[in-house]
This record gives structure tokens, sequence and C-alpha cells, in this order.
């Protein structure tokens, strides 16, 4: 197939040029001209010389949607949300966990990889987004900045858990969070970093403990400014640390709901398209309407496209996908090309997985993404296969 239009380059720029794939994998690229290696004149042609070809997107943090969450430790549930995701052009995602019971925990996760072992690669893996892994958000985060999880199921940090959850998983556990105020040592992060990525996740850390997490080798922070500590010109917190440090990777909710749009501004005035990562926290609730929805075992209030526990007007997860938060960036005045950095390339580096997605590379999986100039979906490739839209 040979796809000509606007490419999104690995400079992280829009160029005219070609793509051409060959069963599921990018064979060549050329941009500005430069001509292509391949006799393309027997291959099926895309025309998108007034679009933008872009890489197919990847969600590192979402829970579920179309009424089902990864916690229900299904392959159903993987599929149905698996198909949802790649029809808002998520061709890639990581399912994150709550705070469960252990033995819950234990169950997302065999079943995750059992899931992961027997379907993909499957001619039937066209029609699903990817399941890369694992985040697993849950349950060493603090009973003080918990959210929408349930506060009954939490545990201190502990070693031997982790690693029993990193054993489970066989290689599929991607990101593991924890509060690191409540490490009884530090270390355990340095420990568990050598075999996953650490986040600081729901805490109520303060700098001076944020610093020591990080520089012990937490590399990762889950949705900024939700779930952590506030800043203040004496009281820094998780935020003045990551101003500080470098080499993390920090995830941002663009819904504007979870974050106000000069805040948004504010993180990529501070961090730039190098750090961030465009999430969409998505609960099982999203892609449906208003109602009554769980989380983990809470009861979610979806209401004008805003998930709250219900009783309460705290955010419980979005009902957004990471489609519709790269259109709100865009509405917040970010740049496009920032805001396709940080929902494909930076996502798959964080993960591991720049060799295989997240950018038009020859090489890499044909999973691309074509959108028109009002942003709007116009053509879903995965694996090299157009996808129908409905």
């Amino acid at each position: 197939m040979i796809i000509k239009g606007n490419i999104y380059g690995t400079d992280r720029q829009f160029h005219i040029g070609t793509v051409i794939t060959d069963n599921n994998h990018i064979m060549d690229v050329s941009l500005d001209n430069q001509g292509c290696t391949l006799d393309v004149s027997d291959s099926n042609y895309i025309d998108a010389s007034d679009k933008y070809v872009i890489p197919g997107l990847f969600d590192i943090h979402l829970h579920g949607a179309m009424g089902f969450d990864i916690g229900d430790a299904t392959y159903e549930a993987i599929d149905k949300i698996a198909r949802f995701e790649l029809s808002q052009g998520v061709t890639s995602f990581v399912g994150a966990t709550m705070t469960m019971p252990v033995d819950n925990i234990i169950e997302v996760i065999s079943t995750a990889r059992d899931y992961m072992a027997h379907n993909q690669g499957s001619s039937s893996s066209n029609d699903l987004s990817t399941l890369i892994g694992l985040n697993v958000e849950g349950p060493f985060i603090s009973p003080d900045k918990c959210g929408a999880q349930n506060k009954s199921h939490i545990l201190p940090p502990d070693l031997e858990l982790a690693k029993e959850f990193i054993k489970t998983g066989d290689g599929i556990v991607k990101i593991l969070g924890l509060a690191p105020e409540l490490c009884s040592d530090l270390s355990i992060i340095k420990t568990l970093s050598e075999s996953v990525k650490v986040a600081i996740t729901h805490s109520n850390s303060d700098y001076e403990t944020a610093i020591k997490a990080i520089n012990m080798g937490a590399s990762h922070v889950t949705h900024l400014f939700n779930g952590m500590t506030s800043f203040t010109h004496r009281s820094p917190g998780i935020l003045g640390a990551l101003v500080d440090s470098n080499d993390i990777t920090i995830e941002l909710i663009t819904d504007g709901i979870h974050v106000h749009p000069t805040a948004v501004n504010m993180a990529y005035k501070l961090f730039s398209d190098k750090s961030l990562i465009m999430i969409s926290d998505s609960m099982r609730g999203c892609g449906l309407g208003d109602g009554i929805y769980t989380l983990g075992d809470l009861e979610i209030e979806v209401k004008n496209h805003r998930a709250v526990l219900k009783g309460t007007n705290n955010p419980a997860g979005s009902v957004s996908s990471l489609y519709d938060n790269i259109k709100a960036a865009h509405n917040m005045g970010l740049p496009l090309e920032s805001i396709i950095a940080m929902a494909t390339i930076n996502p798959a580096r964080c993960v591991g997985v720049e060799d295989e997605i997240g950018s038009i590379e020859a090489g890499k999986k044909a999973d691309i993404l074509i959108l028109d100039k009002e942003l709007s979906i116009d053509t879903i490739i995965k694996n090299g296969i157009p996808l129908q839209i409905e």
C-alpha cells in the first residue's frame, strides 16, 4: 500500500512524502520529494495529500470503555475495550489496574498475560487495538490522595508483593505505581526500577521525598496535578521535584475536566513535548452516555461527559478517549506537532516499545492514522490494513 500526504516525521514535523507498507510493516518512507526506493506501481494507493498522516495513537493509562474494565479480568473485556480503542485511532494501549484486593490484581495480570500470548499476532487482531501491557496503578498509594480508588484495599509499598506482580506478568507489567512517602525504605524503588518503570502515583509526597524517590529510580509520574500534592511557593511538592529533575516522563490528561487549560499550557511550557505523555485515564463509561458505572468496586456517576465518585464532585477517571484528548489539547492552543509526539512516540519510549511502534519509520508496524485538517478521523490503518469506519 502507498500513502501519500503530510507525513509526521521523526523530527516531529510534517513533510510532504510517501509511506509504503507491505503486510503489517512499514517498508519505506520518503519525505520532501526524496523519492521512494521501492517499485510502487502495482500497490494500493491512498491519497492523503490534504491530510495528516501520523502514527497510530498509544494510550498507556486507560481502565476501560464501552461498559468494560481491564479489572474485569476477562478476554471479553479486553476485546471490547480494544475494539473501541481502535475505532478511536488508538492502535496500541496499556491497561491500568485499580486498587483492589491482591488476589484480584493477580487475576487481572494473569488474564492480560494469557490474552496477549493467545490473541496477538493472529489475524483477528487487525480489528483490535494491541494490548502492550499493564500499568499497575494500585495498591501502593496514599489514602490521602486516593481519588476514586478504594481506601480499604490500599497497602504500603511492599517489595515482595511488587515482585510477585512483576513475576506473574512475565514482562507485561510496564509501569508500577507507588507513593514514595509510604515506603519504609526508598531503596525499594531502586530495586524495582531494574525490571519495571516505577511511577510516583497518588502520592502526598513533599518535595524532598519526591526528589529522593526520583534519585532512587522513579522515572514516571501518574496524571500530573491529579492525585498529588499541590504546588506552593514554600512547599513545591511533586511538581517542584519534576521541575528540578531530568529524564522523567509525565502523564497528562487534557480532556479539559481533569486539568484546566491554563494548567495544561503551563505543563507544556515547563516540560515540553519531550517529557509529557497524553493519557485518557478512561473508565468503563467511555463511549457510552450518562449513567451509573463502577471503577474498581466504587460507584461512579457520569453526567454531561464528566465522571465523578457518586455523591461527590471528585473526578473518577474520564469518559474521553485519547483521540478526544488530542482534539481538546489542540483547542487549548498546544501545537499539533507536539500533541502527536505526546500521544505516539513518547508513550512508546516510556514503556520500551519504540523500536516497534510510535513513529512512521521503515521496519515499524504499519499502524497509521490519517486525520483531515479539522482533525477528524479519515482512515485508521492497523497492521497495514485500512479499517472500515462505521
